[in-house]
């Protein structure tokens, strides 16, 4: 057997484009919510994908962030990152831009009003209605085992595609792939949180992306694991235990 036809198993996880605590969707109670099992459409024999998810209760200051990236867009700002540190050093590198431009040509400094846009309005005011309600940590991940490389990548990318069937106009889920490939696929094996993966989402949009019922995230206390995986015949397995390697019960 050559190289190229070993069974090789990749995967990765699922993040904002944009901040953390920006809207997936406008209102991701009545969105169309994407269909999960199409991930498993169309799989071959040799083929075998999982999705895992993560959620966890958040922390006092993420609340708080969020409230911190509401008031930057209400200013006009972009937030970023986890918090405003990103927003701030790219408003000074600007403003630093500015002067420097207003030197060379002998005038005095007018600094460049940024006023919030309709749309940067429309943006907050739907972060706002996240940030009010209830909020957890959430880690989506997808980890895919075929033969060769080339293909199981390209399984991954259509199965991650599959979550973007509801992204609304303010953000999408994008794909990270981890450098410790082995080390990720051991974490995410043993239903470990992965550093990085997790991001703040919505009760709502924790039930799109998981597929589980709004009340699982309304009062939830603890960590909590789902799993969602490939099987024989088509079928589609919904259990907190299984992993890639091991087969359902029964």
């Amino acid at each position: 057997m050559t190289h190229g036809r070993e069974s090789f198993t990749t995967g990765g996880y699922l993040r904002p484009a944009r901040s953390w605590a920006l809207p997936l969707w406008e209102d991701p109670a009545s969105a169309p919510p994407p269909d999960l099992d199409l991930v498993f459409a169309g799989l071959a024999g040799d083929e075998t994908v999982l999705i895992r998810s993560i959620a966890r209760p958040i922390s006092p200051n993420v609340r708080v962030s969020g409230w911190a990236i509401v008031h930057a867009l209400r200013a006009g700002r972009e937030p970023g990152g986890r918090g405003l540190l990103p927003s701030l050093g790219r408003s000074l590198g600007e403003g630093l831009r500015e002067l420097l431009a207003f030197a060379l040509a002998g005038q005095s400094y007018r600094p460049t009003s940024h006023a919030a846009t309709r749309e940067r309005l429309a943006e907050a005011g739907t972060a706002e209605a996240k940030v009010r309600g209830v909020l957890v940590i959430l880690e989506v991940h997808v980890l895919v085992q075929t033969r060769g490389r080339r293909r199981s990548r390209k399984r991954l990318l259509q199965s991650a595609a599959v979550f973007n069937h509801g992204a609304g106009p303010f953000n999408r889920l994008e794909l990270r792939r981890p450098m410790r490939r082995a080390s990720y696929l051991r974490t995410i094996r043993a239903a470990r949180p992965w550093p990085g993966a997790g991001f703040v989402a919505s009760a709502s949009e924790a039930a799109v992306l998981t597929g589980r019922p709004l009340g699982e995230f309304t009062g939830l206390a603890e960590q909590r694991t789902w799993t969602r995986r490939s099987a024989r015949r088509g079928r589609v397995t919904h259990d907190t235990g299984l992993f890639l390697g091991q087969a359902p019960d029964g």
